[in-house]
């Protein structure tokens, strides 16, 4: 089992402090194109984009409606043995805290690509 949640992988004797536990989204669908191939790779990926989609269609009515801000959701997904996702939590404004520069990599592309998208 792998939890990128760093508050459970840090109680681990085998946690690395410098490098973390995290995979960037292109490692982690190299790693799974090598394990499952091609097909089943795209699925999985696609399969996630419609959870979100769909997770986000099912609260639409509860989620603000605020044309001068907006909200960043973390969403934390497991994949199965069989390569199914499933979603874990939804967290509303997760950690933007780093802990490795892989971390901050990640974090601060996420911020880079949200400023754009917002037109900023």
């Amino acid at each position: 089992m792998h939890l990128t949640n760093v508050a459970i992988q840090k109680q681990c004797d085998n946690y690395d402090e410098e490098r973390g536990g995290k995979y960037l989204l292109d490692k982690l669908r190299l790693y799974i194109l090598s394990r499952f191939g091609e097909e089943a790779t795209e699925k999985a990926f696609f399969d996630i984009q419609e959870l979100a989609i769909k997770t986000l269609i099912a609260t639409s009515k509860v989620i603000s409606n605020d044309k001068r801000c907006f909200e960043l959701y973390g969403f934390d997904i497991m994949f199965d043995a069989n390569l199914k996702p499933w979603l874990i939590e939804i967290n509303g404004s997760p950690s933007m805290t780093a802990n490795t520069s892989e971390d901050r990599a990640l974090k601060n592309g996420l911020l880079d690509d949200t400023l754009t998208i917002i037109n900023l």
